[in-house]
């Protein structure tokens, strides 16, 4: 890709300490490889202020529609972050445990050698349920009943606490319907009345029509890595990536936007992620908790699992819900105990509580990477070189 020779004009507020983060926010811009920005946006609080707020670019290639401070994104697996907090609400309420058994809350669950499946299990990709065995095609996706009884019913493909394996949209229904099953509430409809809502924060699992005017187009990789042949890979690999294949723009159907997709499909705004994330960085400066105490943001990021993720190919510090930034990833920044979501095209949301830092982060073109998105590290980066 060539770069642009439009000067990119970025809106929005940072405070002078930042400055040079405004420049590499810019600079994505003005690539010349395939992870070009089209539209963006960056929100950054630091110690309890919004220190960074800028938008540039368009919701669409045609450049009709501007980038503005509200605009949304699908957030791919960024949302897997958002789900595990509606969890770790659950667990600050003391109505779930980390080491719950799943039948304790999900009955239909606790069969077929899923018996002493814990609840630290799901949210740590270590339950054996990556894919599902019966064919599934995309748009069953769209049918939460229909998932749910078939990850119910379904073996393993290991001892459950035995092996690690990115859960890449299996997850969602697994975190999700414990969500439903504890709170009453459907995970989107949870996170609006408990989180997102009383935070004022445009983060959303099913997006309701009304933001149907705030959506970014998403725009597949430019350059897609390649996807082994599903015939030469082990079973539970094989059905993680082809029962079904994922399509990268199906965030762009209505319909999809109205299911409700905890791992793979929320939809958000850098401001919104942020405005998530930031309670969580500053609970140990609050005279009061946000959404959840210290103590129980403490067990949400213990890590549960360092061994080799068979899927993404190297270890993964899994939390409950959540990754760590550790095993040199600095995918949050230099802290090891910093704790987020990134997602498939480049956008991430995360916390930091040593340095109080909260960042969201949200694209329309999508990078190949699902860890690693050269721009999103190359901000966080520029973000702790202003406060180091």
């Amino acid at each position: 890709m060539k770069s642009t020779s439009e000067k990119v004009a970025v809106f929005g507020t940072i405070d002078p300490q930042f400055e040079s983060v405004k420049e590499a926010f810019e600079s994505n811009f003005y690539r010349d490889d395939t992870y070009q920005e089209l539209g963006s946006s960056l929100c950054v609080y630091y110690q309890g202020k919004q220190v960074i707020n800028l938008w540039a670019g368009y919701r669409n290639r045609e450049k009709t529609q501007p980038w503005t401070e509200d605009t949304t994104i699908a957030l791919y697996s960024t949302t897997k972050g958002i789900t595990g907090l509606c969890v770790g609400v659950l667990v600050d309420r003391g109505l779930v445990a980390y080491s719950d058994l799943v039948s304790k809350h999900w009955p239909e669950f606790g069969q077929n050698g899923k018996e002493n499946t814990t609840v630290s299990h799901l949210l740590s990709h270590q339950s054996g349920n990556p894919g599902l065995r019966e064919t599934t095609q995309l748009d069953d996706l769209m049918n939460w009943d229909l998932i749910c009884d078939r990850l119910a019913r379904q073996a393993p493909y290991w001892v459950p606490g035995e092996k690690t394996s990115y859960h890449g949209w299996t997850v969602g229904y697994l975190a999700g319907e414990i969500v439903r099953r504890v709170s009453g509430k459907t995970v989107g409809t949870f996170l609006q009345e408990e989180i997102a809502g009383p935070l004022g924060a445009d983060v959303y699992i099913g997006l309701p029509e009304s933001k149907e005017d705030t959506v970014a187009v998403l725009y597949k990789p430019i350059e897609q890595h390649q996807i082994p042949d599903p015939a030469t890979l082990p079973d539970f690999l094989a059905v993680s990536v082809s029962n079904p294949v994922l399509e990268a723009e199906s965030p762009n159907r209505r319909e999809w936007r109205a299911a409700e997709l905890p791992a793979i499909c929320g939809y958000g705004s850098a401001m919104g992620l942020a405005k998530i994330y930031q309670p969580l960085a500053q609970v140990d400066h609050l005279p009061q908790p946000g959404f959840m105490s210290a103590g129980s943001i403490d067990k949400m990021t213990e890590i549960v699992s360092t061994r080799q993720d068979m899927m993404i190919g190297s270890p993964i510090a899994w939390g409950n819900g959540t990754v760590i930034n550790d095993l040199d990833l600095n995918l949050f920044g230099p802290n090891t105990k910093a704790f987020g979501h990134s997602g498939w095209g480049g956008s991430f949301g995360c916390a930091d509580r040593d340095n109080q830092v909260a960042i969201g982060y949200v694209c329309n073109q999508m990078g190949p990477d699902t860890v690693g998105d050269p721009r999103a590290k190359m901000l966080v980066k520029a973000i702790y070189d202003c406060i180091q």
